[in-house]
């Protein structure tokens, strides 16, 4: 049967019959998904559900659990993988149409021994993660999305450790299979009846190891000789390069069905400059524009995850009549640039780049209809950062050093004051955005983060100083929403009984009061070893999955030589930990915000393959003091206000 392909990044000449992309009446958006960074696992027992990250201490981000999975790990390619996947795709792919995304383009690395004579396998297939594909498309289809192949350069992986790269008829055998297996799905991708499929990397000026063709003029390096023999197999297809800036970019005009640029690391001016540029000097080729939050490879490169570029790089995309726009990407966790819901990140990246994805296609601010303040700010300062930002353009586009800074995003219906980070911000109606630098101080371990506003006072996890970058993590950032609401409340949430978790021989009574909350009254056992918590009861379901944070709010007095802590138990008895400031410390009643993944398990805890509470199984909070008190000093009070679990 013969097959058209639509390959957004590779050109192909006039000479061999280009088709022409017409102009589309509505802007639509895209996002690139990585096949290999799945929801459920990667290709080693520890990224099953990626335990390891989670056992990490906040050094490696990794995907919220939008589906429950099961204990037993289940790799690729086993039985009863698939069925992971599919489920797991529908619910991004849910969250991606509900962030207003229309095309997703699925990024296989190429599989150059593929042998077409032989069955269609886990091993034997044209890309790797093949299989994957068919079961995202299933999910394109229950959410009225396109989705699109998107061929990666080469192969550089598990089954390659050593990177391996393409040649012309290796490319013409996988692109050629993988055309003929596109299903007749609604959901496909098409342009002008033909499918599409997304290339990265076609522009070889730079990078000769990706030619086709070693020696073939540039600047496609051989690749419409992949074309030509493509079509002279009764191939018909659309064919969307990813081109670089340099002296002969201009050729790929009418070289190329339709350009795109993949450089998620290009310094903010440059993302709207010279993408504006060359979409004017593209005259025949449409020009697809994209965009990045930002990017970071730990001790390599560092791009500042400012939400200014998002913002410039859009509109300027919508002052240049663009069509299309980008996103770079869903999920790349190793280089920082992943918008989907994760535990660094949270929603709130995603929520920004879903307002500009709504502005796109409106071509006009959207209303804002839910506040928010977002911040994002870097989980660690070292005194000395190895990575380099990139320079572009010979030095005429470069981006800023790394420095521990606070950026910020708003979107308010009114003007709002905010203390943030040490600064007080008139912040206006509508949107606005910036950075603040974070003082370092004289605390030799950490930057405290803080904010004030709307009579509250909010407590942010530190930023933690280290020697170097690569202790504990890299550069990357964690993002809040300070207008964000309980996903969880506990404190006057009927649904929530409360009871005390105590030492037989020391005593406890509490009340409660509306406008302050639950308030413990205590004594201690003297010389002994003491547990006095206050303790709730949560009914299944209540913590949602996605959950990121405690929030807490108290004052009180708790004795001499006892520590105050909050324990979170799961079904099943396993349970997690962490101590908190005592009461004259924690900000006078200010919130404290306590990410989960900073909790770890407890000695007596029940086994788990993950040293960090899993939020959908909490059943029960904790929260009190620990220890023998000091003579003389047994009795203590702790009044709680808030103890709510935020996404």
């Amino acid at each position: 049967m013969k097959k058209t392909l639509l390959i957004l990044g590779a050109v192909f000449a006039l000479a061999s019959g280009a088709v022409g992309a017409p102009e589309l009446p509505e802007r639509e958006t895209a996002v690139v998904v990585l096949s290999f960074i799945s929801p459920v696992a990667r290709e080693s027992l520890n990224s099953y559900d990626y335990r390891m990250h989670k056992n990490s201490r906040e050094a490696k981000n990794y995907p919220l659990p939008l589906t429950a999975l099961p204990e037993k790990a289940v790799l690729y390619g086993q039985e009863g993988y698939l069925p992971l996947e599919l489920a797991a795709a529908r619910e991004h792919m849910k969250r991606i149409r509900e962030s207003g995304f229309d095309l997703v383009f699925f990024d296989m690395l190429p599989i150059p021994d593929y042998d077409p004579a032989q069955a269609l396998t886990f091993t034997n297939e044209p890309f790797y993660y093949f299989s994957n594909y068919f079961e995202w498309m299933k999910a394109a289809e229950e959410n009225n999305l396109k989705l699109g192949i998107f061929a990666d350069v080469g192969n550089q992986s598990a089954r390659y450790p050593q990177y391996r790269s393409i040649t012309r008829d290796e490319w013409v055998k996988i692109l050629h299979a993988a055309l003929g297996m596109i299903p007749e799905s609604p959901a496909a991708w098409k342009v002008n009846g033909v499918d599409g499929v997304v290339h990265f990397g076609t522009d070889c000026v730079y990078n000769l190891k990706a030619s086709p063709v070693p020696g073939a003029p540039m600047p496609d390096g051989g690749w419409r000789e992949v074309w030509k023999l493509l079509r002279e197999k009764g191939d018909e297809f659309f064919f969307v390069s990813d081109i670089r800036p340099h002296g002969r970019d201009g050729d790929w005009d009418g070289l190329a069905d339709a350009a795109y640029l993949f450089a998620p690391a290009g310094p903010a001016p440059f993302m709207t400059e010279y993408q504006a540029d060359i979409s004017r000097r593209l005259r025949i080729t449409p020009y697809y524009w994209t965009v990045s939050s930002g990017y970071h490879r730990i001790r390599r490169d560092y791009t500042q995850p400012d939400f200014s570029r998002l913002h410039d790089t859009y509109l300027a995309a919508l002052r240049a009549g663009a069509r299309k726009i980008i996103v770079m990407t869903w999920n790349d966790l190793g280089e920082d640039h992943d918008i989907w819901p994760s535990a660094n990140k949270g929603s709130e990246l995603l929520d920004v780049v879903a307002f500009y994805n709504d502005w796109f296609k409106r071509g006009k601010q959207p209303e804002i209809v839910k506040e928010k303040l977002i911040v994002a700010y870097p989980f660690r300062a070292p005194a000395e950062a190895a990575s380099k930002p990139p320079v572009y353009g010979g030095g005429k586009w470069a981006s800023p050093a790394f420095e521990p800074k606070v950026f910020y995003w708003s979107a308010l219906r009114r003007p709002k004051r905010v203390g943030l980070a040490g600064r007080t911000l008139e912040l206006p109606a509508g949107i606005a955005m910036g950075e603040i630098p974070l003082d370092p101080g004289g605390d030799p371990a950490s930057i405290p983060v803080g904010a004030k506003l709307d009579g509250r006072t909010v407590v942010l996890p530190p930023v933690v100083k280290t020697a170097r970058e690569g202790d504990g993590g890299g550069l990357e950032h964690r993002y809040v929403n300070l207008l964000g609401s309980a996903a969880m409340r506990t404190v006057g949430n009927p649904k929530t009984g409360w009871d005390f978790s105590k030492n037989d021989e020391s005593r406890a009574e509490k009340s409660f009061d509306a406008a302050t909350g639950i308030t413990m009254n205590f004594t201690a056992v003297p010389g002994k070893h003491n547990w006095i918590y206050l303790r709730n009861h949560m009914p299944e379901g209540s913590v949602p999955a996605d959950a990121r944070f405690v929030r807490l709010a108290y004052t009180g007095k708790i004795p001499a030589g006892m520590k105050l802590l909050c324990v979170l138990q799961e079904e099943g008895g396993v349970s997690c930990s962490y101590e908190l400031p005592l009461p004259e410390e924690a900000a006078g009643g200010g919130e404290l915000i306590v990410p989960l993944a900073q909790f770890r398990r407890t000695g007596w805890s029940a086994a788990s393959p993950v040293d960090i509470p899993t939020a959908a199984r909490i059943r029960w909070g904790h929260i009190g003091p620990i220890g023998i008190p000091a003579e003389g000093d047994a009795a203590g009070t702790l009044t709680l206000r808030q103890f709510d679990f935020l996404k």
